[in-house]
């Protein structure tokens, strides 16, 4: 599947791509298929392991990181270590989410109406 995803994307800008996943697997054919290509490498609520983590970044190489909102220490650790890589966590819900990661790059959000609405009210 890797190799048919190359083929739709080549005639587009690579600036304005970005392939993301849980699976390493899929990352690790997409890094070694094109080596220019942004890879978001998404992290499960699982994934606790900083040596773990730090195997990953090296293989892979990622544009960005999406670790799970709860997983702060993991959040904090590539604020400070991977200054070259955007941390943008996900799943924010709510407002208070927002609060705990205004450090990072962005959010992935299913509520960014109601999380701006939040924002300017409390502005």
């Amino acid at each position: 599947i890797e190799n048919l995803v190359r083929d739709l994307i080549e005639n587009y800008d690579k600036d304005k791509i970005l392939i993301n996943s849980l699976q390493k697997d899929i990352l690790l054919n997409f890094r070694k298929l094109d080596g220019e290509i942004r890879i978001s490498m998404g992290l499960s609520k699982d994934v606790k392991s900083i040596k773990y983590i730090e195997i990953l970044i090296k293989r892979i190489n990622p544009w960005c990181i999406t670790p799970y909102k709860e997983n702060t220490k993991i959040i904090c650790y590539l604020l400070k270590n991977h200054r070259e890589v955007r941390v943008i966590p996900w799943l924010i819900t709510d407002y208070d989410d927002l609060r705990r990661v205004m450090e990072c790059h962005g959010v992935v959000t299913s509520y960014p109406r109601a999380i701006r609405e939040r924002i300017f009210f409390e502005v």
